[in-house]
Formats: structure tokens, C-alpha cells, sequence
């Protein structure tokens, strides 16, 4: 094959990866900084449009990166294994949500009601999820490594198997009798500065 055949050969090439790009970017599978797939798009147009969509179908949302929604009515909604990296949520409300294997990496969650979810699997690293409240949620295996948990409501949670060696803080956390926490997780009030309420 000649030089100038092989140039002609690698700018067809080139041509037809940037074809295959603004095919998939049309027709939807990437908007705007975002990746989706295995979603309801009316569900994912809703939450954009006005912040709320209560159980709504986002399981696998790939990524929904740096988005904000606060005070988001987002109760009973699927999030089941969807990527939520730097998204704000302030106030929301995911009460009996299902959310397995969800990813809060960096995620902005003060105030959020996290009530009666379930949430195994769920990866909070590095979230700030100061006063959220967590009653009555699975939290089994979790991972909270660099979670700001300051003042959450951790009363009635299930948190056996969670990762809470390397929280931030749990000052101020609340929990009681029936909360579980993971057997290597002792002395709440001395050693992690909870609050013990009936």
C-alpha cells in the first residue's frame, strides 16, 4: 500500500469515528456532559424540568454529573445503580426509595430524607450528608469513607456490614436500640461523639 493510500485510508477512519459520535450524541445516549442509559427519558425529562419526579425510573442512570436538585420530590423512585457524582440533592426527599449500589461519590446531601430506602451497597465517599436523615433505611454495606454524617438521623437504619472506619465525622449522629451497626463499630457516644435517643 502506497504512503498517500494509507493517509487516505486513516482519514476515512478518523471520518467515520467522528460520524459514529454525533450519531450517538443525536440520538440521545450522550447530552451535555451526561452518559444515559436503561432510564425512563420522560422520568429524566421531568427531574430536569422541575426538579422532582416521585417514583421515577432512573435505575442505571450512567452519569448524572454536577447536576442540582434541590428539594426534589423524589420518593419511591428507582436509582438502583445509578452514578449521582457531584450532584446536589439539599434537602430532597428519597423516602422508600430503592437505591442499590447507588454512587454519591463528592455529593452534596444535607438535609436529605433517606427514610425507610434501601440503599445496600450505596457508596457515599467523600459525600457531605450533614442532618440527613436515614430512619428505618438499609444501609447494609455501605461505604461512607470521607462522609460527612454530622447530625444524620441514623435511628432504626441497618448498617451491618457498612464501611464507617474512615467517616469524616458522625458527631452529633443520632441513633437508638435498633439501629445495627457493622461488628467492628464500637462505643458510638465515646468514640464517635453520637447521640443516643429512644
Amino acid at each position: 500500500m502506497s504512503k498517500k493510500s494509507r493517509k487516505f485510508v486513516f482519514v476515512v477512519a478518523i471520518i467515520a469515528i467522528c460520524a459514529v459520535f454525533v450519531a450517538l450524541s443525536f440520538s440521545g445516549n450522550i447530552l451535555s456532559g451526561r452518559f444515559l442509559q436503561g432510564y425512563s427519558q420522560s422520568d429524566l425529562d421531568l427531574l430536569l424540568q422541575t426538579g422532582s419526579c416521585p417514583k421515577g425510573d432512573f435505575e442505571a442512570v450512567a452519569t448524572l454529573q454536577g447536576e442540582s436538585f434541590p428539594n426534589a420530590d423524589l420518593a419511591g423512585a428507582n436509582f438502583d445503580n445509578a452514578m449521582l457524582i457531584k450532584t446536589t440533592f439539599t434537602d430532597a426527599d428519597f423516602t422508600g426509595a430503592s437505591m442499590l449500589n447507588v454512587f454519591f461519590m463528592d455529593a452534596i446531601l444535607v438535609r436529605t430524607k433517606f427514610n425507610k430506602a434501601t440503599l445496600s451497597g450505596a457508596k457515599f465517599n467523600n459525600a457531605n450528608l450533614e442532618n440527613a436523615y436515614f430512619n428505618g433505611a438499609d444501609l447494609v454495606s455501605a461505604d461512607f469513607t470521607g462522609a460527612n454524617l454530622a447530625g444524620a438521623d441514623l435511628r432504626n437504619a441497618d448498617l451491618d456490614v457498612a464501611i464507617l472506619a474512615d467517616v469524616k465525622t458522625l458527631k452529633g449522629a443520632k441513633y437508638n436500640e435498633h439501629t445495627v451497626f457493622p461488628p467492628s463499630f464500637f462505643n458510638p457516644r465515646k468514640d464517635h461523639g453520637m447521640v443516643y435517643l429512644k
